[in-house]
């Protein structure tokens, strides 16, 4: 019976493992770009995002450093107010900002809320082409499909 038990725990834990590789959600500080020294290398505002009874539009950022010759993502929800807009939550994409190795291209939507995304991106190293789609599922969260 002790056997039979472990071998389902194990088989659980190596299932939850492998699931966890392929997608992956995240939820990161609030973090800036443009604050942060970076220049400025393409940005792009759009699609839509809605939360409770708060929404606005998504803004992609990609920047360079001059010490790296790679991207960083960030990630932006906007604000629709009256007055106009304001920033509500900002995060920069981990998977690819904490040890960057790629250039990325403009963002293309693959839906109407542009919730969900694809981003070409060179690998600035090796010289392969990634396509890396993200998919933005909450207010700051998103998950990075590889």
């Amino acid at each position: 019976m002790k056997f039979l038990s472990f071998s389902l725990l194990l088989v659980f834990a190596v299932h939850s493992v492998a699931g966890d590789s392929k997608q992956r959600e995240r939820h990161q500080q609030f973090s800036i770009p443009e604050e942060l020294g970076e220049t400025l290398v393409f940005d792009w505002q759009g699609g839509a995002w809605q939360y409770d009874n708060i929404g606005g539009v998504f803004r992609f950022v990609i920047t360079s450093s001059a010490e790296l010759e790679t991207n960083k993502l960030y990630i932006q929800w906007w604000r629709d107010l009256e007055e106009g807009k304001e920033l509500a939550y900002s995060l920069a994409v981990v998977e690819f900002n904490e040890a960057p190795e790629f250039n990325f291209n403009k963002v293309e939507c693959l839906n109407n809320a542009c919730s969900q995304l694809r981003i070409p991106a060179m690998h600035a190293f090796e010289g392969f082409e990634q396509k890396i789609e993200i998919e933005l599922v909450a207010l700051g969260r998103y998950r990075v499909k590889l």
